[in-house]
């Protein structure tokens, strides 16, 4: 693995071969990923979708502690 990181960054100090954050963006554009996400328009969740379920999956880890703090 550390060939592959010193190869990327030899590849960007000497300005040839592809980087390959522009690679991926470059692939990404030509999908027409950005037309999808217009196109959802009003489908797309709501900015905060994941809160809601990031604390329903907490409650069994507040309750243990809890109950290690107060109960014990």
């Amino acid at each position: 693995m550390g060939r592959i990181a010193a190869t990327g960054r030899s590849a960007r100090e000497s300005g040839s071969g592809n980087d390959p954050l522009d690679y991926w963006l470059e692939q990404e554009r030509q999908q027409g990923i950005e037309d999808d996400w217009a196109q959802a328009g009003d489908e797309r969740l709501p900015s905060g979708w994941w809160l809601l379920p990031v604390m329903v999956m907490a409650l069994p880890l507040w309750g243990f502690l809890i109950w290690m703090a107060f109960l014990r």
